[in-house]
């Protein structure tokens, strides 16, 4: 029995042993693929950059005031529109689909005061005051815009990570029962078959029971861990004896269940009322 559970514990710290070696491995090559991301984005709007200033001294012969404040807005827009892409790449979050979002939305604000130069400084030929009113207009809703989906993004960031939190908890409480089971290997034969049906009932109440995922039940897991505990102590000791009356361990389990079936129970009951 011992031996079993050695087995199982040297597996698991191989595995986790393991794991942190290709994480190690995946985390250089990760470093490596963001600074050639980053430097592929940065590249790309030196390049937008250098096209508008060609242009705009080729085409463009009378320099006014108006010329002046579009190109700098440009260049304002294009380097915001670039922090703020290297900044949602940094890290793929579980926000991803917000920040492709964003930086679609950074480029746009960049086409924006391209039109708005065009449009009001080299064609209608709008005086400075509304040149100017007319890019702070839009860098004010863009500015309010982009505050929106930055809170929004670790809004959602925080509530995925409590979702696997609450994911990795229940999944930590089942594998403490499967435990449990790979200790009846040593019952003796009669208690194992007994003790069989009543393990795997209770793992498949556990494995579809609530997460929990919007209510703190963190009370009553860590009482079903307590649990736990004394369904691992009763199987030890009916080892132990060589006993085939189950009866103690059948009465530990269905308690579980009732524990389990209260916590399902009031999670409905509080999700409901939020």
């Amino acid at each position: 029995m011992q031996r079993t559970l050695d087995e199982i514990e040297m597996k698991l710290l191989c595995y986790v042993w393991n794991s942190q070696l290709i994480i190690l491995k995946l985390t250089q090559m990760g470093k490596r693929d963001k600074m050639r991301k980053h430097g592929i984005i940065l590249s790309v709007y030196s390049i937008i950059v250098a096209l508008y200033i060609a242009l705009s001294i080729i085409l463009t012969t009378d320099r006014d005031t108006v010329f002046w404040i579009g190109f700098a807005m440009v260049l304002f827009a294009v380097g915001l529109a670039a922090v703020i892409t290297v900044v949602t790449n940094r890290k793929r979050s579980s926000a991803f689909p917000l920040e492709i979002s964003m930086v679609a939305f950074s480029a746009i604000y960049v086409a924006v005061v391209v039109a708005i130069n065009i449009l009001f400084g080299f064609i209608f030929n709008t005086a400075v005051n509304i040149f100017i009113s007319i890019h702070l207009m839009c860098m004010a809703l863009y500015a309010i815009i982009t505050v929106l989906m930055f809170a929004t993004k670790n809004l959602v960031i925080k509530q995925t990570n409590q979702v696997n939190g609450k994911i990795c908890e229940m999944q930590i409480l089942i594998y403490e029962f499967e435990k449990i089971k790979t200790k009846l290997i040593d019952m003796q034969l009669e208690s194992k078959k007994k003790a069989l049906p009543l393990i795997d009932s209770l793992l498949d109440e556990l494995r579809f029971s609530d997460f929990g995922l919007t209510v703190d039940v963190s009370d009553i897991d860590t009482r079903l861990r307590s649990m736990a505990e004394m369904l691992s102590a009763e199987v030890d000791n009916l080892v132990l004896i060589k006993s085939d009356d189950i009866t103690s361990m059948e009465a530990i389990i269905n308690d579980i269940k009732k524990v389990v079936k209260d916590r399902n129970m009031q999670i409905r009951l509080m999700s409901s009322s939020i």
